[in-house]
Parts: structure tokens; C-alpha cells; sequence
């Protein structure tokens, strides 16, 4: 499961309102010095022929701590006993790694900010590695075991880790559910040519992000996550008043209309189609459905009517009142959904939503693209 920790809409909207991104445009000298060195040090990585855990740490991992600010952390040396720990505790300054180096093990929990976990340069974070006893977790898995042992020995304190190979960095927040995707993942290499990916990283992943400045309550982290839970809600209340007060009376009227059906048959039949809208609306948008697959992309939601419709209605476009092109491209989908159509990429989801025996009604009616536009529009788009 892919990393869900900050909302789209924080990454894409929400960050470029902060002040920190503000502070960061207005000093662009220091933002190239930092990408710059970003860059030479990951190409001297790259440029190893072989590199284990501790040349990255040590070429490439630790030289980047310094740049995001990280300047007080301890690595781990383990101890007599083998205990499982991570790589390194990262502090918010040199009073705190001071305290923390004055006692033994678990104890220095309390005085980090966050806990690290270092691999070789481009080993994969989700499978399990091997080592001379045999297969071991995956990195991914060890970052979650070290992060729920600092909660505990921190009575709670350490809520943050970072698990990296050199080149992918995932920031982890031990309070995010479910906690298998509870992380944002960059990859340091594509985020050097991606135009702001570079700027969100250093935001996100330096020091000052994980604990409160200039005389705030909050965190930057704790504000970013915060963020994007007001904008879901937000959507989520505008996207339940669309579908009471608009798009399910719409569907009974359309179907009503066309059917001359007894009312509740008419409701049935709208409430399933509106699920089936939903579903496919947010299988497309979490990935799902494949629509990263150029042999779907024709036949799915997405391009062809969601899209489409947006455009359309932007540029204030007229829509017949006789074809029904959209209703019969969705009437389309939800068999191929059904049935499974592995030509374009697309197993079968028959739990019974898709099913033509659900409603009949849908598969005898015909629903104008004048009708169903606005529908489509109102569950897929809300005003900023």
C-alpha cells in the first residue's frame, strides 16, 4: 500500500500557503546551494560499484542529515546483549544528545526527536532482505517495530522516523492509521528534476518541521497533517450535500422519468447507481482500478467522462438532451468491471454492485448526457 500520510491536496495546494515554503521561496541562493550538494552527493553514490549499508551511511545518508539540519544525532552500536535497535536517534540540539549519550540504551529515547533507520543505496524498502541467518523483515516492517519501541520507551514522546536507502526517504508518523501507510515516500533522484519535489523534501523532512518554532503550540508535521484532515472533511461535507440535495434526486427524477417505474424500484435503482459512480470514481483516484494501464485509460471513468465533462462545462459547452454517450460508456465500464475484461488490464469485481440482475432498471433506460453531466460534475469536483 502506497504511502498515504499527507493529503494530495497539502502536497499539491496546501504546502505552498505555509510559511515555511513562503520563507524558502525568498531565499533562493540558499535553496540551490542545497540542491546542488543534494545532487553531487547522491551522484557520488550512484557512481559506487558496489555500496553496503555503512558507505551509504557514511557517503551519503549522514552528509544529508547535516544538510536537512539534522546536526545532533547518535548512531546506534547496539550493545553486549544484540538488541534490536535503530540506526540512529536524531535531537533537536546538542543539549538533548548530550543528555541522552549520559545513559544507557532505552533510556535515551525520551531525549530524541525522531528515530532513523539507514539501508544500502537502493535497496527496496518493502521486500524482505537476507542476511546470514536467512531472510529477515522488510525495512519497512523494522522501521514500524523501532517506532512502536520508542513510542513505549519514550512514554510516547517519539511520534517520527525516517527510513531511507540514500535515495527513497519515507517519513513515518507512529499516530497515523492505519499504520502500514502511515508515510510519505520521496525519491530523492526524481525529486532533483521534479520542480518543487526537492523544496517539499527539505521541508518535510528537515529538523525544523518536527518540533514547534517561533513560540508555536505546533509542529510544522503536526500542522501539515492537521491541514489535510480539514480539507477531507471539507470535501467529504461538500461531497454528502452534493449527493442528498442534488445528485440522488436528480437520478430518481432522470429515471422516473424514463422508466414511468413505481418509486421505490426508481430509488433502488438510483441509489445503486450512485454507488456504482462512487466506487468507480474512487477506485480510479486510489489507484485500484488501473488507470495507469494506456489499454484501460480509453475505457475507464477518468479520461473519457469525468474529465471530458470538466472540460466541457468549463468552457460552458452545451450537452444534448437526446445522446446518452456518457451513460452508455458507464453502463459499459460496470460490466467490463462485473465480468473482468483482461484486455485492458481489468479483473472482475463481482461482489453484486456491478451485476445487471442488481438493476434492471439501469440496463433498460437511457440517461441523456444533458441529464447525467451535472451528476458526474457534482461527485467529482468542489470549489476551492
Amino acid at each position: 500500500m502506497p504511502g498515504q500520510l499527507f493529503t494530495n491536496y497539502f502536497l499539491e495546494e496546501g504546502i505552498l500557503r505555509t510559511q515555511a515554503w513562503q520563507e524558502s521561496l525568498s531565499q533562493p541562493a540558499d535553496f540551490e546551494s542545497f540542491r546542488a550538494q543534494t545532487h553531487a552527493l547522491l551522484e557520488n553514490a550512484a557512481a559506487f560499484h558496489t555500496i553496503n549499508e555503512a558507505a551509504t551511511e557514511q557517503e551519503l545518508i549522514r552528509p544529508l542529515f547535516d544538510l536537512l539540519g539534522w546536526a545532533h544525532y547518535l548512531p546506534q552500536q547496539g550493545s553486549d546483549r544484540n538488541e534490536d535497535i535503530p540506526d540512529h536517534l536524531l535531537f533537536a540540539d546538542a543539549e538533548s544528545k548530550d543528555r541522552a549519550i549520559a545513559k544507557p540504551g532505552p533510556n535515551r529515547y525520551p531525549d530524541a526527536l525522531a528515530v532513523a533507520e539507514s539501508k544500502r543505496f537502493g535497496l527496496s524498502l518493502d521486500d524482505r532482505d537476507r542476511d546470514d541467518r536467512g531472510p529477515t523483515s522488510s525495512p519497512h516492517a523494522q522501521l514500524l517495530r523501532y517506532l512502536a519501541a520508542a513510542d513505549i520507551n519514550s512514554d510516547g514522546h517519539i511520534r517520527w522516523g525516517i527510513l531511507t536507502n540514500g535515495r527513497i526517504w519515507r517519513l513515518y508518523d507512529r499516530r497515523a492509521l492505519p499504520r502500514a501507510s502511515g508515510y510519505y515516500e520521496v525519491d530523492l533522484e526524481t525529486a532533483l528534476h521534479a520542480g518543487d519535489g526537492l523544496r517539499a523534501f527539505r521541508l518535510l523532512f528537515g529538523r525544523p518541521a518536527f518540533s514547534p518554532q517561533h513560540g508555536a503550540q505546533t509542529s510544522f508535521l503536526e500542522d501539515a497533517i492537521a491541514e489535510g484532515r480539514r480539507y477531507e472533511e471539507q470535501v467529504a461535507s461538500d461531497l454528502s450535500g452534493a449527493v442528498f440535495d442534488k445528485v440522488y434526486p436528480a437520478l430518481i427524477r432522470a429515471l422516473a422519468d424514463k422508466s414511468g417505474a413505481v418509486l421505490d424500484d426508481v430509488r433502488q435503482a438510483a441509489l445503486i447507481f450512485l454507488y456504482r459512480l462512487l466506487f468507480l470514481l474512487y477506485a480510479e483516484d486510489r489507484d485500484l482500478l488501473p488507470v495507469n494501464d494506456s489499454r484501460y485509460d480509453d475505457y475507464g471513468l477518468r479520461k473519457s467522462v469525468r474529465d471530458d465533462i470538466d472540460q466541457r462545462m468549463s468552457t460552458g459547452d452545451a450537452f444534448s438532451t437526446i445522446a446518452g454517450n456518457y451513460y452508455n460508456h458507464i453502463r459499459t465500464l460496470c460490466r467490463q468491471v462485473d465480468e473482468g475484461d483482461p484486455s485492458i488490464g481489468l479483473p472482475p469485481y463481482n461482489g453484486g454492485l456491478f451485476s445487471q440482475q442488481a438493476a434492471p432498471m439501469l440496463e433498460q433506460v437511457h440517461l441523456p448526457d444533458a441529464v447525467l453531466a451535472p451528476i458526474i460534475h457534482s461527485l467529482s469536483r468542489t470549489r476551492g
